[in-house]
């Protein structure tokens, strides 16, 4: 472009109000909420307004299947091959798979003609607890576990 050419545009802009003290950003009238939007502009805001609703949506479902319901609980009773002081030892697992967490877990542990009971204070929901239990010298047979009773909080 000749230096003329700018002069002239320069003067063309002057008279449509650009190149005065509106064109700054904040000042032009042109600017802000109601202004045209560029296809990349369009673009991020439709990305940011999908990834935003699939978390909103997303936590729906998760609160949904989540929140609160009921304690579930899985009793889970082996012999571990060994003695202790001369008796059985046998592992017992609690598990809670429900929604809500459970206390005061009472469950009973029968080997033979012998039975124990074993109380576990807190199950949180999606956890488990394990617990030995020993029997006297000379009780065999398969061991065999029974819930009794817990507290949902």
């Amino acid at each position: 472009m000749s230096p003329s050419r700018q002069t002239s545009a320069s003067k063309r802009n002057r008279r449509k109000g650009e190149g005065s003290e509106s064109s700054r950003p904040g000042r032009d009238e042109n600017r802000g909420l109601k202004r045209n939007r560029t296809p990349f502009e369009w673009g991020l805001l439709a990305t940011a307004l999908v990834v935003i609703g699939t978390m909103v949506i997303g936590l729906f479902f998760y609160a949904d299947k989540r929140a609160g319901g009921q304690a579930e609980l899985r009793v889970e009773v082996r012999d571990t091959g060994r003695q202790h002081e001369g008796g059985p030892e046998v592992q017992l697992t609690v598990r809670n798979t429900g929604g809500a967490g459970a206390e005061q877990v009472t469950v009973e542990v029968q080997m033979g003609p012998e039975v124990r009971e074993v109380t576990m204070i807190r199950i949180p929901k999606d956890d488990e607890l394990t617990a030995a239990v020993i029997f006297p010298p000379g009780t065999s047979g398969t061991p065999e576990a029974e819930l009794l009773s817990y507290v949902q909080p």
